[in-house]
């Protein structure tokens, strides 16, 4: 029986509670709305299953992936398609070739209320609304369940998640099915707080009296480097923010497992891993904010799907692309306790005005650094 009694030790997968046939484990949220295993003792019959399905471990089953991947970058050629993908477009390129070719897609995608879940795409439609990063983790609940049911009905599937995620997919599996499977993993930051999202939703709806009708956690008017999210209203009315250092990248709201992750490095569980591809060089010519994607192919089944995809991509070396991400965990704040303390006892707003860019704290720390750099370059001249 699976008993989770250190969130460092669960990444919510869901594999667990959906390889329970009795249906004696229910995924719940925490505070910050991250889901973990619980066990109705009543219901379990002690088979041992949800213990062994977890991937979450050092020594995670790699299904025969090359040892080490080979590295490429790729962007789209047309542009109004560039815009609309969060970096080169990778993703998009190789999931619509193969809803074309006749299967379907599961990734994330917001539901009507901006919660991000895992959902299915089989057509060109609606493969639109996986496309772009969703920086809060994705709710799998059912999922892995309606991928061992296409499977099963012959469909061929491509899966796109963090790594965690497609590790819990393939090990939920019986090998029977694999054949069909085919798997994307993310380079991931480490996946922040879904509650959070959803109050800093509400704020933002309250404040502006208006619903939100459209968000982009990463808005590409701005760049593909600027960090940037958009809002646009139902009432017509836009807004951009500077992406919320307490919703993200910070470490505040991010959840334990992530620190300790796994999968940070080169051994990777997908065919195919994507990302922003950083390395960059001053003088090339994708230096130019449109966006860039890094593809890892690390499987023959990855072979082929990039091959099915016919993309025009340039080889690159592992060198060229080694990012933080690829090296070693995210970091947890060091206030990251005092942050969920917080936010239990004292709610949303005063944790964004506390921690994050609400607050007097941070607009005063703000207009510092902007003095300093103004006076910097005044200096330089």
């Amino acid at each position: 029986m699976i008993l989770i009694d250190n969130k460092y030790n669960c990444c919510g997968c869901t594999a667990c509670a959906s390889i329970c046939s009795h249906m004696a484990i229910k995924m719940n949220p925490d505070s910050l709305g991250f889901l973990y295993p619980q066990v109705n003792s009543e219901l379990c019959v002690g088979c041992g299953l949800c213990d062994k399905v977890c991937q979450f471990y050092e020594g995670y089953k790699r299904y025969n992936n090359y040892e080490t991947p080979m590295a490429y970058q790729f962007r789209l050629s047309h542009d109004e398609q560039l815009k609309r993908s969060q970096s080169g477009g990778a993703f998009f390129a190789i999931a619509d070739k193969f809803i074309a070719n006749g299967g379907v897609v599961y990734g994330a995608a917001f539901t009507k209320n901006w919660r991000v879940t895992h959902q299915k795409a089989n057509s060109s439609h609606t493969l639109s609304a996986l496309r772009m990063s969703k920086y809060v983790q994705s709710d799998l609940r059912g999922s892995f369940t309606q991928v061992k049911e296409d499977l099963r009905k012959g469909t061929k599937v491509l899966f796109s998640g963090t790594a965690c995620q497609v590790a819990g997919l393939k090990s939920y599996l019986p090998n029977c099915l694999h054949d069909n499977l085919f798997c994307i993993d993310i380079i991931c930051h480490g996946v922040p707080s879904p509650q959070i999202w959803e109050d800093y939703l509400a704020y933002l709806q309250k404040l502006r009296n208006s619903k939100i009708v459209k968000a982009c956690f990463r808005d590409k008017r701005f760049g593909w480097h600027g960090a940037r999210e958009s809002f646009l209203f139902e009432n017509g009315k836009e807004e951009f923010r500077r992406t919320s250092n307490y919703l993200y990248f910070s470490g505040f709201s991010m959840r334990e497992s992530c620190s300790v992750c796994y999968y940070t490095n080169f051994k990777r569980v997908g065919d195919i891993t994507v990302g922003d591809q950083w390395g960059i060089p001053k003088d090339s010519t994708y230096e130019d904010g449109k966006g860039l994607s890094l593809i890892l192919i690390n499987s023959e089944k990855g072979k082929y799907l990039f091959e099915c995809a016919k993309l025009k991509a340039e080889s690159i070396t592992l060198q060229d692309c080694i990012q933080p991400q690829l090296e070693q965990p995210s970091t947890l704040h060091s206030a990251h306790l005092r942050f969920v303390r917080d936010y239990e006892t004292k709610g949303f707003l005063y944790v964004a005005k506390k921690y994050g860019n609400l607050g007097w704290r941070y607009k005063m720390v703000y207009v510092i650094r902007a003095l300093t750099d103004l006076l910097r370059k005044i200096v330089q001249r």
